[in-house]
């Protein structure tokens, strides 16, 4: 099982606040979800890629609690940039990296693999075949659908070569990915405004939730028919499927 624990923060509150920032943070602070229960697993590698932008201080935070490499895929380096995180690799055809951020990245002793613009890869997909850690990614969200698509399926492709991913994430949302069977508790101190449970693969078996407004017992969930949507949580969630992947979503405020 893994549990993801909300600890208490003392920022100030307040839309924009270090409140908001840390609320999706707070669910990575427990070694046992970090290790997907595996004492012995690697540290998962962060990728920073060129979508909706975390906060920067949210950014640095989240390197410091999962201590393992930070990969930048294209623009995700200004992300980095701007929050003072070097990051071990740069990828991608750098087709809307600025020119400054890859002279810093370049510098700081970045590896660069740089590909071509006409291939037929996505540029995340050219960092999963290079993986060998799981992964936490940022900078993920608030950007085409299309793209959105087709990184959310090529998580679940990843899976198949032993790359997980733990989350999908940033200050205000959060996906994660389960892979049955398996169990997932979330202890929250600020609540999310929604959770979600979203079927990705065709079938999603033997679904229960727990300590949320409308509870599951051991329901099939349907890709085509996805309906376990804005639920309500309490100050503890717990989730479990039996077979297939079921996305764990929060929504930590509208976007």
């Amino acid at each position: 099982m893994r549990r993801v624990l909300l600890r208490p923060w003392s920022g100030r509150e307040g839309k924009g606040s270090m409140m908001d920032e840390m609320k999706a943070l707070d669910l990575l602070h427990t070694k046992a979800f970090l290790h997907s229960g595996c004492s012995d697993a690697p540290a998962p590698t962060l990728l920073v890629l060129g979508g909706r932008s975390p906060s920067s201080s949210w950014l640095w935070e989240l390197s410091q609690v999962l201590k393992g490499k930070v990969w930048a895929l294209d623009r995700g380096a200004d992300v980095c940039k701007a929050a003072g995180l070097t990051p071990h690799r740069l990828l991608g055809d750098l087709d809307s990296i600025s020119q400054n951020a890859y002279d810093w990245a370049k510098a700081a002793g970045a590896l660069v693999d740089r590909y071509p613009p006409d291939k037929n890869l996505t540029d995340f997909q050219l960092a999963l075949q290079l993986l060998e850690s799981p992964i936490v990614v940022t900078g993920c969200w608030g950007g085409r659908f299309d793209h959105l698509f087709s990184l959310l399926f090529s998580v679940l492709k990843a899976a198949d070569w032993g790359v997980r991913t733990l989350a999908l994430i940033d200050e205000r949302e959060a996906l994660f990915p389960l892979h049955g069977p398996s169990s997932l508790t979330l202890e929250f101190s600020t609540l999310p405004e929604s959770l979600s449970l979203l079927p990705l693969t065709r079938n999603c078996e033997g679904v229960s939730a727990e300590g949320v407004r409308w509870p599951l017992e051991d329901v099939t969930l349907e890709q085509k028919w996805p309906w376990a949507v804005s639920n309500i949580p309490r100050s503890s969630a717990r989730f479990k499927v039996a077979k297939g992947v079921l996305g764990v979503y929060a929504a930590f405020e509208e976007c």
